[in-house]
């Protein structure tokens, strides 16, 4: 209790008594519960401070507004990329390379990502989470190929558009996986999920388009035909 609230509810000084032994306070590492400790703290203070300082939807509005900032991500751009003239050739080399890099790495017969987090929820087995493995390797492999792949100077936007979709759907596994240690970032993950998938087919949709006019630089044993 502040000393100023003490003249209010009490005569004399509140004095705590010692104790004869304490333990260290363990700061809170987990996103979840530093949240959460800032929230029920900010709710209180709200409520004590009769309409000084943020109100209780502020506190929610606030602490809404920090839970989105978890799941986000840092978004590759043009100094990223290898940017080189267009060219038939440089065309032909580069389709080839990135539907190369989509059949090398694909995993073929898994459960679905979130059916995987359905279940090991279910099971409270944080051992299924392991299942998630193959699929992180997966878009981490195809975002960090794909970066060190040259691209024609008319596919910049699509390439990074497919680069950052990559990066969101690992990160988001990433993440995903911490369902029980750190379930805050985890399911925020899991919302953001679909759109992520969603962005994934339109970014393959996007790059098709802009390949089509080419379409004539290929044959049917090219990898692009992907």
């Amino acid at each position: 209790i502040e000393d100023w609230r003490e003249e209010f509810v009490a005569v004399e000084p509140i004095i705590l008594p010692i104790v004869s032994s304490t333990t260290d306070f363990d700061t809170p590492k987990t996103i979840t519960d530093q949240i959460g400790i800032q929230f029920f703290e900010s709710i209180l203070r709200a409520k004590t401070s009769e309409g000084v300082g943020p109100s209780e939807a502020d506190v929610v509005a606030n602490t809404a507004a920090r839970l989105k900032q978890t799941a986000s991500d840092v978004l590759y751009g043009t100094k990223d990329a290898i940017i080189i003239p267009v060219s038939p050739e440089a065309i032909r080399t580069y389709a080839n390379t990135m539907a190369q890099i989509i059949t090398n790495n694909n995993v073929p017969n898994y459960d679905g990502e979130l059916e995987i987090i359905d279940k090991a929820l279910r099971l409270e087995s944080p051992a299924e989470l392991e299942k998630l493995e193959p699929l992180i390797a997966m878009y981490r492999n195809m975002r960090d190929q794909s970066l060190t792949t040259p691209v024609p100077e008319p596919f910049v936007k699509e390439h990074l558009d497919l680069i950052n979709v990559y990066q969101a759907l690992y990160k988001n596994l990433l993440d995903m996986k911490m369902i029980f240690d750190d379930p805050v970032v985890a399911l925020m993950r899991v919302q953001r999920y679909q759109d992520d998938a969603t962005g994934l087919s339109n970014g393959l949709r996007n790059m098709y388009t802009v390949l089509v006019p080419h379409a004539g630089l290929f044959t049917a044993q090219d990898p692009a035909v992907l």
